[in-house]
């Protein structure tokens, strides 16, 4: 008697190499290059402000696709994620026009 196991014919397929392909490039290798020619172009605390919205748009994703609920703290730390980044960027974005 041989042990299969279900998994065996998806990774087979031709489905799974494929939908691995399209995870990888533009899943990750495309931010990847995103982010160092944005380096190029912009300072790099001025990016790395951006970097704090990864788990916003994480929960984000989850409540519109998979019908999560979120906590209260978990949209008291959306709205103080957004109010910073806003700030910050309003700011940053003032500070240039005088100089």
């Amino acid at each position: 008697m041989t042990n299969t196991s279900v998994i065996d014919p998806i990774v087979e397929s031709i489905v799974y190499p494929s939908i691995l392909t399209l995870l990888a490039i533009p899943g990750t290798a495309l931010p990847f290059l995103i982010w160092f020619w944005l380096m190029d172009k912009a300072p790099l605390y001025h990016l790395n402000m951006y970097s704090f919205l990864t788990p916003v748009f994480g929960l984000y994703l989850g409540w519109f696709y998979f019908d999560e609920t979120l906590t209260f703290w978990q949209w008291t730390g959306i709205v103080i994620i957004a109010l910073s980044v806003g700030y910050i960027s309003f700011h940053s974005n003032t500070k240039r026009a005088l100089n």
